[in-house]
């Protein structure tokens, strides 16, 4: 077995991931998985009620919006253009571009306060699991878990990026590019990436996304 240097990076992240997992534990390595997702799922669901209520009872989307303008180099819109819009059925987008860029801010501030702030709550509730676990008995075995599931989860990361952006360089390899030969190099001489890639390929076949990669 001959390791080169792109072998030692997979190894070293692989070490990383578990010294990282360790320290976190399951319980709280879970809870950065849960609260990261959970956040993005209650983002998705709710930015529109959310911007809804603001907008309602606070006027957001027309403080915005007269923000907005106060910055435009250039008026943007007109009342008379607007009623000429309206009457012509135009998108709103083109009806009052200012009205429409301050809705769609409007809606990224509302998902970015529902993703960072859900995802705060869950984090805080499984990091104080943690330390309740971490004062019992089960400390060791909560530790153990966490460097399963944080080496497990890198690893996977890292299977996929390889497989996916080996096409890409492979292809600039074959066009003479001078850095995408010298990693396709290292990756035909390393002894873990053929591991890796057929990995890819096994878990392209698992979930059946093989004609999406």
């Amino acid at each position: 077995m001959h390791l080169n240097l792109l072998d030692y990076l997979f190894i070293g992240i692989i070490l990383l991931s578990a010294w990282a997992g360790y320290r976190q534990g399951l319980v709280d390595a879970i809870g950065g998985l849960l609260g990261t997702l959970g956040g993005l799922i209650l983002a998705v669901l709710y930015r529109e009620e959310l911007a809804f209520y603001l907008d309602k009872h606070y006027g957001f989307t027309q403080a915005l919006g007269d923000l907005l303008a106060e910055r435009m180099p250039t008026p943007v819109y007109s009342p008379e253009w607007g009623a000429i819009g309206k009457g012509l059925g135009l998108p709103e987008i083109l009806v009052d571009p200012t009205a429409f860029l301050a809705q769609l801010l409007l809606l990224l501030l509302c998902f970015l306060l529902i993703l960072f702030t859900s995802s705060f709550i869950i984090k805080l509730v499984f990091a104080a699991l943690n330390r309740l676990l971490s004062c019992g008995g089960l400390d060791w075995l909560n530790r153990l878990l966490g460097l399963l599931l944080v080496t497990a989860k890198n690893l996977i990361i890292m299977i996929f990026l390889i497989g996916l952006l080996y096409p890409a360089i492979n292809l600039a390899a074959r066009m003479g590019s001078a850095w995408a030969v010298s990693i396709n190099n290292s990756l035909g001489m390393s002894w873990l990436a053929p591991w890796f890639l057929e990995l890819f390929t096994c878990g392209k076949t698992l979930l059946g996304i093989a004609a999406l990669c």
